[in-house]
């Protein structure tokens, strides 16, 4: 199970916390891999109302085409 939410910008450790498409891409990332030891990969995402602008389009494809034997909530 992978726990995803929002992060400070990478350049600024005190700035405004969103869910940035750096997040989603490291998401994709994992989706694709086969999972090693349940029969499913689980994906939270936390505070989904905080993307960036951009972030929505970047997630778009993997949320209506999640990967074989991935969940996304």
């Amino acid at each position: 199970m992978h726990l995803l939410g929002p992060t400070p910008p990478a350049g600024n450790p005190k700035g405004a916390q969103a869910l940035r498409v750096e997040t989603i891409r490291e998401l994709e990332r994992l989706a694709a891999l086969k999972p090693m030891e349940a029969r499913v990969k689980v994906f939270v995402v936390d505070e989904a109302e905080k993307m960036t602008l951009a972030t929505p389009q970047a997630f778009l494809k993997t949320l209506e085409e999640p990967p074989a034997q991935t969940v996304i909530v």
